[in-house]
């Protein structure tokens, strides 16, 4: 069986010096690299403002950084349940074990996948959201899909 639940969550994109980003830390949060002077910081929405207002004050010393809420241009799906197989299905390369944070093509889609616990979400543009809502249905299901209410992205705090 897989679980489809839209997810909303918080997307802060820091861009800033190597040695600015190795120092944020904020809890409650996923905080990733996405490439050099780039990083990610995915939380739960309601933590959008204390995300911002952290990473600002963090990165305030290096006078090139800049700070963004991008949580409007991404939508997302959490999968659970047989999760594994659904990716596999979706996409063309495979999900490694211990990185939080993947980046790659899911339904043909430009995709962050997170692994949190046993929930794996897949961020794609919002304006295209849709299609994977309805490429995930259609490769998954002979798995026994059930979609569910939204939910919202979380982390234990302290995890990075």
């Amino acid at each position: 069986m897989l679980e489809v639940a839209p997810a909303d969550a918080a997307m802060v994109h820091c861009l800033a010096s190597p040695a600015a980003l190795g120092a944020l830390r904020i809890d409650g949060a996923l905080v990733a690299p996405i490439a050099p002077g780039e990083l990610l910081v995915i939380s739960s929405p309601g933590e959008a403002a204390s995300v911002l207002a952290a990473a600002r004050s963090t990165l305030a010393g290096d006078p090139h950084s800049l700070v963004l809420d991008l949580s409007d241009a991404y939508g997302g799906f959490r999968l659970t349940g047989d999760r594994r197989s659904a990716f596999a299905r979706c996409a063309d390369w495979p999900l490694l074990e211990g990185l939080p944070l993947q980046q790659g093509l899911v339904a043909q889609l430009a995709a962050k996948v997170v692994t949190v616990r046993d929930e794996l979400f897949v961020f794609v543009g919002s304006h295209v959201g849709h299609h994977l809502r309805r490429r995930l249905l259609a490769a998954c299901a002979d798995l026994g899909v059930h979609e569910l209410g939204r939910v919202e992205f979380r982390v234990e705090a302290g995890v990075e």
